[in-house]
């Protein structure tokens, strides 16, 4: 008897731990003490952006996939940029 194959399971990260990394980045933020235009990938709560804006940073963001009813892009706005902070995605590795 076959096995039925099954659809691969979509791996999705949960709200709250989502906001729990963007509050840990922008609590360190202060530290590095960035300065001038930025480059913030992969916070799609927001928390990153608005602190490096709060501090005075010329921010931009780029999303490659459609999260929170936010534009996706193929690529980021050309730069250049001072820094850049990026959010990684969940791993299973």
């Amino acid at each position: 008897m076959k096995k039925k194959l099954q659809k691969p399971r979509k791996l999705t990260i949960p709200g709250w731990r989502r906001e729990a990394a963007a509050k840990v980045m922008a609590e360190c933020l202060p530290a590095l003490e960035l300065s001038g235009s930025g480059l913030v990938i992969g916070d799609d709560v927001g928390l990153v952006v608005g602190t490096l804006a709060e501090a005075g940073g010329d921010v931009a963001t780029w999303r490659r996939g459609v999260q929170a009813g936010h534009d996706a892009r193929a690529w980021p706005e050309p730069g250049p940029y001072d820094f850049v902070v990026l959010r990684l995605p969940v791993s299973r590795e």
